[in-house]
């Protein structure tokens, strides 16, 4: 706007300019003497002319008198009648501003407080606070089971090793946990390597016969699942083992046995398998008696720890017309206690294993129905007999043996222990644990 004069009426707030720096024209039909631009006179409390009425949306917080914004907003108005504004800039060349002696208007009183965004706002100090212990208490029992699965582990994966190292001096006795179950790396165990004086060992093997075999201890070989090793310096003989004698007739009376192979000609894959695991493919205990059926030991290329069988207690293989007749002497005479059906025969499974374990031994490689039926009979005599009854009971007997577990829990006897439902169980567990299985 400009003035008679043809110069420009300049508003006289201070620092009121645009955003490009020029100072803001102010509105000549402004009550205020002298005129104010529009946000100015809002500022200062209005006046009458239209866009000019105060309104309380447009009061702003002021800062401090000292502070210099560009902004026109920011300056606070006058509490009663402001004092002449003092402009620092030089006006225009050819232009002429006018001065203002005071302003009019008061402060607004009413000015709305901002209000703080609601997702800003500090958090509460238990926030998360259940969600993190029950974390917490999660990861702490996967770490107990975790450990309890090792140390499970490590119990079923520990070896007891017998070393002599010297002339005359008793035996050193080890306990080691085997890393490779089922095979035995002497190089693996370091308090052993420490007690060896060189690279070169004895080791104790039982098949095809019982002698000292030298080998580096660099070389793994088979051992079962409760084996006792033997080991002993290369430059030792048997005469300078002191309790010798002792230490070999702590060896388990096991066998090795080989599967018939013609049996398994005709035979399914899986059965074949189930066959292979309990007969060839690990060590199967088996009652340290001539009569019971058997087939002869089988020969490896790796020399099998912990097998204190004679050469001469071995039987030769018995065909199918031998085992029915040799199958009524083999077994125990007595008749373990049992359940009993309506008809008053007894209900298969028996009780216990060491009432199962010679007698299931005797008909599970059986192939037809027929024959399974004819003996199984003969092997537990008034029992009723269900064929998908004896499958199914088959097959906790063939992991047991692949296991390893089935001699001792024979060995319990008639106790809690020695029960035919212990020996499911825990086969059980141990093939959903991921034990080492065979097949």
């Amino acid at each position: 706007m400009r003035s008679k004069s043809g110069q420009s009426l300049l508003c006289p707030a201070n620092n009121c300019r645009k955003g490009d720096g020029i100072p803001r024209p102010a509105n000549k039909l402004c009550k205020r003497q002298p005129p104010h631009c529009a946000q100015c006179c809002k500022l200062a409390g209005g006046c009458s002319i239209p866009g000019h009425h105060a309104t309380s949306a447009l009061s702003l917080p002021s800062p401090s008198p000292s502070a210099s914004s560009p902004n026109p907003l920011s300056e606070p108005p006058a509490p009663t009648e402001p004092r002449q504004p003092v402009d620092s800039s030089p006006p225009p060349s050819g232009s002429h501003v006018s001065r203002p002696s005071a302003l009019q208007g008061g402060r607004i009183t009413a000015v709305p407080q901002a209000h703080a965004r609601s997702y800003a706002r500090p958090l509460d100090e238990n926030y998360g606070q259940a969600w993190f212990e029950a974390h917490a208490k999660t990861i702490e029992a996967e770490r107990l089971l975790k450990s309890n699965v090792k140390m499970n582990a490590d119990i079923d994966n520990t070896v007891n090793v017998v070393v002599w190292t010297r002339v005359g001096l008793a035996p050193d006795h080890l306990r080691l946990v085997n890393p490779t179950p089922g095979r035995f790396l002497p190089a693996d165990h370091k308090p052993l390597i420490d007690m060896l004086a060189g690279d070169v060992i004895s080791v104790y093997c039982t098949t095809p016969a019982p002698v000292w075999v030298k080998q580096q201890v660099t070389v793994p070989f088979l051992v079962s699942h409760d084996a006792r090793i033997l080991l002993r310096d290369a430059s030792l003989v048997d005469s300078d083992l002191l309790g010798l004698q002792d230490e070999l007739a702590l060896l388990p009376l096991v066998k090795r046995r080989t599967p018939d192979m013609s049996t398994l000609e005709t035979t399914s894959p899986l059965k074949r398998r189930r066959v292979m695991a309990a007969g060839g493919s690990g060590l199967q205990p088996q009652p340290y008696s001539s009569a019971i059926p058997s087939t002869c030991l089988g020969s490896t290329t790796l020399p099998v720890i912990g097998l204190g069988v004679s050469p001469l207690s071995s039987t030769p293989p018995l065909s199918a017309a031998d085992t029915s007749s040799n199958l009524s002497s083999s077994l125990p005479p007595d008749s373990p206690p049992s359940r009993r059906c309506e008809n008053g025969k007894k209900m298969f499974p028996w009780t216990y294993v060491c009432d199962m374990y010679p007698r299931m031994d005797a008909v599970v490689k059986l192939r037809t129905a027929d024959e399974i039926e004819k003996n199984f009979l003969l092997a537990f005599p008034n029992t009723e007999f269900v064929l998908g009854t004896f499958y199914k009971h088959r097959k906790p007997y063939l992991d047991a043996c692949a296991l390893g577990i089935i001699q001792s829990l024979a060995d319990m006897g008639r106790c809690e222990g020695g029960k035919w439902s212990r020996l499911k169980a825990e086969t059980e567990r141990r093939v959903k644990d991921g034990k080492s299985m065979w097949y």
